[in-house]
């Protein structure tokens, strides 16, 4: 029979041992709750802005990119300080973990401070743009250029962004909240989208591009993807993608009213 002061020394090393442990990222990943998942849904919206650089003997068609939270909670995903690629360097890229919140108080929609987080997924990695000088989430969008009948010409894939809330789009959507949620992209910072916002990516932005040497003039079929993995949790993920019908003219590009 174990005796009453040896039990109590095996608690007190279990205790110990559970204040010291810190669960991984993978650990933690997967957290449950009761309440109802809040989820976001991302849908880009038709692209408002094309046009034409010539860039160090390069011809390039910048484009502008604009996703909208229209879902019942927010996107939201925090970056952890973990290797995420594997080559052994902790240093240069992040964890990137989406938060998803839970109906706590049972209004129906989302309530900044008062639902909290029922749920986090593992979504992929973080990496520091020297070009934009802060923290994106990796694979957030992929760019097409396609004929008409839908061939591809050309591509930009795995283009990061800086998740943030850029303009108000919808109030009436329930959970929206008029002050911004998410507003830069710091070194460890939470990174998203609110109900109700877009997160804008414009022309001016650099690597915004598709690379379009030797495309001839002609109309073509502008594709915008946002999460092309479908690696962030949503309500649908069947509506992540826009096309857009574009003229490209010499050095000119516009946008065409009919649908492609």
């Amino acid at each position: 029979m174990t005796s009453p002061r040896r039990r109590v020394r095996v608690f007190l090393v279990l205790l110990v041992l559970s204040a010291i442990w810190v669960p991984s990222v993978a650990a933690r990943a997967g957290l449950r709750g009761t309440a109802p998942a809040l989820r976001p849904d991302i849908v880009p919206t038709p692209t408002s802005e094309v046009m034409i650089r010539l860039e160090d003997g390069h011809k390039r068609l910048f484009l502008s990119f604009e996703t909208e939270n229209a879902g019942s909670g927010p996107l939201e995903v925090q970056p952890v300080q973990e290797d995420c690629d594997g080559n052994g360097d902790a240093t240069d890229d992040r964890t990137a973990v989406q938060d998803i919140y839970g109906d706590t108080d049972g209004s129906g929609a989302y309530t900044p401070g008062v639902d909290t987080v029922v749920r986090t997924e593992v979504v992929g990695c973080f990496e520091f743009d020297p070009d934009h000088g802060h923290w994106h989430f990796d694979n957030y969008a992929r760019y097409r250029l396609l004929t008409l009948n839908g061939r591809r010409l050309r591509a930009q894939s795995k283009v990061g962004f800086c998740m943030l809330d850029s303009l108000s789009v919808d109030p009436g959507l329930p959970g929206y909240s008029s002050t911004r949620g998410y507003i830069g992209c710091p070194d460890l910072g939470l990174q998203g989208i609110s109900v109700g916002w877009a997160d804008v990516y414009g022309t001016n932005i650099p690597g915004q591009f598709i690379p379009i040497g030797g495309i001839p003039d002609g109309t073509y079929c502008l594709l915008g993807r946002a999460d092309p993995d479908n690696r962030l949790m949503e309500t649908d993920d069947a509506n992540n993608v826009v096309r857009t019908r574009i003229l490209i003219d010499g050095t000119a590009a516009s946008i065409r009213p009919k649908a492609c």
